[in-house]
């Protein structure tokens, strides 16, 4: 099995198409809460991972390997809940590795959390069981209203794969295996955020204390061959657990949105919300409450967008944006974020030096919702793609008034994603590979070309 990549800041930009033509429709798994996950190119296939649930012996999860030109199916993989006492299981995104080895991720609730290593044909050459010994205390459902297990990456650098997960009373655990030989190479009481240029970022537990588990957990970067800490990012007391979190990669650079600015006005509605009702702060459901808050308080201040170096820690740049953050994605010398402040959704962009270019209204129809706001779904090298409730909109990167094409989107429940880094977003999944579009929703695979 070859070493994995070494991640690039275009990972994951792919050509977004110029203008979009059906390439082929596919029947796809459906599944619980991964329906939404997007598929996975590369290598000629595009893989889509689901679940089944028949009976209470016949349940388990599937991944599904399409002929990325055609749909054709080349083959088909069912895991099953093997493991006495395991009730149901999730499946995570797979890692496509460049020799075609595939990194199937799967979590069984209550007992287990597996990483099956499977031959470019869908043979399972090797099983990793990453929780062995501690099923006990494994909760991948319901342990953090802030971590969708089902939304962890896997993570590869090198000859190496970063996953983490999470215990009862919200503990988080970060573990890293050799991709050949799938021998532990370390692992921590943390949980992983972003790898990049050989270095694995993680964030620490908060602290344990009632009192202080509102306060933020420490940035950790570590070396991801052996996890050696390289550089520590303090937490900062002002700012509420997750209320930092990775937006993505540009040159040279981890991103991350902080929300400080919201921080104590958010932790003092929380206190209060605790006081009367008993919660734990970490069973709360920060999305909820924001868009419960009562309208005649005064707006969120603004965010920023922090740029830090991968391999030192050191801040290289930090930006105020215009409201809060709704989604982040970059591209290889650009970042463009969608905020929200006062009803109105801006398009906001910063390049990898650190320069913020102007802000303009989301080019998007006027017969949206009026709780959805749009997000920035992919950025190519010269356009970018924004997701409605109902379409598809390519604009321009240098003049995203200039809209290219738009794109209807099938009809669609809505979840929410707080991190990382959307937080409300269409269940409709987008993902760029091989030169082709591809949306997923429920069963259905559309490739557009």
């Amino acid at each position: 099995m070859s070493p994995g990549p070494d991640p690039s800041p275009a990972d994951g930009v792919g050509i977004i198409p110029e203008r979009p033509s059906l390439a082929f429709q596919a029947d796809v798994p459906e599944a619980w809460h991964e329906s939404y996950q997007q598929a996975v190119a590369g290598n000629g296939l595009v893989l889509v991972v689901g679940g089944w649930w028949r009976t209470a012996a016949d349940r388990g999860v599937v991944l599904v390997a399409l002929d990325s030109m055609s749909g054709a199916e080349r083959f088909r993989v069912q895991v099953p809940v093997e493991r006495p006492g395991a009730t149901a299981c999730q499946v995570g995104i797979p890692a496509l590795l460049p020799d075609g080895h595939i990194l199937l991720p799967v979590y069984q609730w209550d007992t287990s959390l597996v990483v099956y290593v499977l031959d470019p044909k869908g043979s399972v050459v090797r099983v990793d069981d990453l929780a062995a010994g501690r099923e006990v205390e494994l909760d991948v459902f319901a342990a953090d209203l802030y971590i969708k297990l089902w939304l962890e990456p896997l993570l590869v650098d090198a000859d190496s794969y970063v996953v983490s997960w999470t215990y009862r009373h919200s503990s988080c655990h970060v573990q890293c295996r050799d991709v050949g030989r799938g021998t532990v190479r370390w692992e921590a009481a943390e949980r992983v955020l972003a790898v990049a240029d050989g270095i694995t970022v993680s964030e620490t537990d908060p602290p344990r204390a009632r009192a202080s588990r509102m306060h933020g957990s420490e940035v950790v970067g570590r070396r991801t061959g052996d996890g050696a800490a390289r550089w520590r990012l303090p937490p900062q007391p002002e700012l509420p657990m997750r209320m930092r979190s990775v937006a993505g990669r540009l040159v040279g650079s981890v991103l991350f949105v902080d929300r400080r600015r919201r921080a104590h006005s958010l932790a003092n509605e929380v206190a209060g919300l605790v006081a009367e009702t008993g919660v734990l702060p970490h069973r709360i459901d920060l999305s909820q409450l924001e868009r419960g808050r009562d309208s005649r308080q005064p707006p969120l201040p603004p965010e920023e967008l922090v740029s830090y170096d991968p391999t030192n820690g050191q801040e290289r740049w930090r930006r105020t944006l215009g409201g809060e953050v709704t989604s982040v994605a970059c591209g290889p010398q650009l970042a463009c974020a969608v905020t929200t402040r006062e009803d109105r959704a801006l398009l906001e962009r910063v390049t990898d030096d650190g320069d913020r270019l102007d802000a303009v209204p989301v080019p998007v129809g006027d017969q949206q919702p009026p709780d959805h706001v749009p997000v920035v779904a992919a950025v190519g090298h010269d356009r970018l793609l924004l997701a409605t409730a109902r379409e598809l909109v390519c604009v321009s990167l240098t003049d995203p008034g200039d809209v290219l094409w738009r794109l209807a989107l099938p009809a669609a429940p809505r979840a929410s994603r707080p991190h990382p880094p959307d937080r409300r977003i269409s269940m409709t999944s987008i993902s760029l590979a091989d030169n082709h579009l591809y949306l997923r929703v429920g069963n259905k695979l559309w490739a557009f070309a």
